[in-house]
């Protein structure tokens, strides 16, 4: 039966002639129109094995930013997980591509790109590599006949077969015309592989695989080599679950905690002093995290495996405090309180010699927005508008020798070390989470 899927948006269907799957756009329609047949596409490409996607654009000019967004978020993921590795586009012209186009600017570096005018000649294409540009002539022959054009005897040693090869494929490199010359020269190694038997090998350890027993699409000798390269997959899977069970326990089945203070920065936490600070204020179950995350940096620097997911599931905790570094507070814009009156009482409270070094750090919800937008946001054509306004987000210090005592060693290689102390916009109990921030800010006295 044949795999074809067919609307009037689109026509999808697995080419078993050039072992692809080809996806023609009738007419763009957004969101399940638009999404419906590239996570076909890339299923078929999984179940099949194939390394070539081909799409045909050219009745395509524009998508919106949802789907843009969609496309970078989801499918891209999908299509580089169902083993594609080329994307031949078919343009409807004969305009090269431009990287510095949409899509080509976000498949680019992902995944082979090749530009072609029409359908069908991306399909020929494909049908000339997989014989490797052979002439049915030649693909046809037996090991008598590929002997008998290299006018060799059926007992020529191997020796003789690299002589004449040698010699023949010398005379078509000397042929005027490339397109020949080329073609002759495809034809000849294809002789050459017939000759010396190894094509026969090939198809003869094909027919003995088909014999054979398998398990899910393998025999048992792929099964073994399959596993000696992809163990090391199954052993992160069990880890990521291992991982996610803490933290659905953490956030869902253990006993609540009466504080919570989540560290995300990239740093380490070492020390003992917030365990140390909790205990003062009568916490009995305190839940204390740190995360190394290092934010998007032109430093090459790394936080942990998973620190972004890590990050995000501590911030679902509603957390009393949240210590970040100057680089990381603003990707959380979202989960903090205004400080702002905070602050301005701690001027009565603290020695002037501290309240000076502390230094109030501000962002708005546009400066939050143009960071998620140079991250990986597209907000291409929405026209959302948001607030200018500042907020007092946290309060920064910059004492290196208070900032170890609080147990913090801070990884940028580029800033002197920094920390920032927020309060959760989601906490129950604000005034406990100023009162230990008072505690701790009291300390840099001492």
């Amino acid at each position: 039966m044949e795999e074809i899927f067919d609307s009037e948006h689109f026509n999808v269907r697995y080419d078993k002639d050039t072992d692809s799957a080809v996806l023609v756009w009738k007419e763009y329609s957004e969101t399940d129109n638009f999404r419906t047949p590239l996570m076909k596409s890339a299923d078929i490409i999984r179940r099949h094995q194939c390394k070539d996607f081909v799409v045909d654009r050219s009745n395509i000019k524009e998508i919106t930013g949802k789907d843009k967004h969609w496309v970078s978020k989801i499918f891209i993921p999908a299509l580089k997980h169902s083993g594609c590795q080329r994307i031949i586009v078919v343009t409807g012209d004969d305009k090269p591509l431009s990287i510095k186009e949409y899509p080509y600017d976000i498949l680019s570096g992902q995944f082979s790109l090749k530009a072609e005018p029409e359908l069908e000649v991306a399909l020929s294409m494909l049908k000339r590599e997989k014989t490797g540009g052979v002439s049915e002539e030649v693909a046809a022959m037996t090991r008598e006949d590929a002997l008998k054009f290299l006018e060799l005897s059926p007992d020529a040693s191997w020796e003789e077969i690299d002589e004449k090869f040698w010699i023949l494929s010398k005379n078509y490199r000397k042929i005027a015309d490339k397109e020949e010359s080329e073609q002759k020269l495809n034809d000849l190694s294809a002789i050459y592989d017939i000759a010396t038997g190894k094509r026969d090998e090939r198809v003869k350890a094909e027919k003995i695989r088909e014999g054979q027993k398998k398990f899910l699409g393998k025999t048992a000798g792929e099964w073994r080599n399959y596993i000696s390269y992809t163990w090391y997959k199954y052993l992160l899977a069990i880890v990521l679950i291992v991982v996610a069970a803490n933290l659905l326990y953490t956030i869902f089945l253990k006993p609540g905690n009466d504080v919570t203070i989540i560290s995300v920065g990239h740093f380490v936490n070492e020390g003992s002093y917030l365990d140390d600070m909790t205990a003062e204020f009568g916490y009995t179950n305190p839940y204390i995290l740190t995360v190394n995350l290092a934010v998007p940096n032109e430093l090459g620097e790394v936080g942990d495996a998973y620190s972004e997911q890590s990050s995000a599931a501590a911030m679902m905790t509603s957390p009393d405090i949240i210590v970040t570094d100057e680089r990381t507070c603003r990707y959380y814009f979202e989960t903090y309180a205004d400080m702002g009156d905070y602050y301005a009482s701690l001027a009565d409270v603290l020695p002037p010699e501290v309240y000076e070094q502390i230094e109030p750090v501000y962002c708005s919800q546009q400066e939050f927005q143009e960071l998620g937008e140079n991250y990986e946001m597209d907000t291409t054509d929405r026209g959302e508008t948001y607030d200018t306004t500042e907020v007092l987000i946290g309060l920064k210090i910059t004492d290196a020798d208070f900032i170890s005592t609080l147990g913090y060693s801070c990884l940028w290689p580029d800033e002197d070390a920094n920390i920032i102390i927020s309060i959760g916009g989601a906490c129950d109990t604000p005034e406990k989470s100023e009162e230990m921030i008072t505690y701790i800010l009291t300390d840099m006295a001492s």
